[in-house]
């Protein structure tokens, strides 16, 4: 089992990597609500193992979109080009 010190750690890394890589995403982050639990110590673990688990999940969905749009933008690039070349090409007759 994690130490609370683990997670947070683990947390304080996905955070920094959706700040680096998605700044427009982590702004909505602080919207975010996170309840914890300060009865019991176990109960603050499972909320922060939840939070973290919702950033692991956030961030591949943020991959996944980046990925497609990249995706996007390469073919939209290569029909730009393939046109391009088309009309810049003088007539066969």
């Amino acid at each position: 089992m994690k130490t609370m010190n683990e997670i947070t750690n683990e947390i304080n890394n996905y955070t920094s990597i959706i700040k680096n890589t998605f700044p427009e995403f982590y702004e909505k982050l602080a919207e975010t609500p996170l309840f914890l639990s300060y009865e019991e110590q176990d109960n603050t673990i499972t909320d922060y193992k939840r939070y973290l688990s919702f950033l692991k999940s956030q961030l591949t969905e943020l991959v996944k979109i980046y990925e497609l749009r990249k995706h996007e933008n390469d073919i939209k690039q290569t029909k730009s080009t393939v046109t391009s070349k088309i009309k810049k090409k003088p007539p066969l007759l």
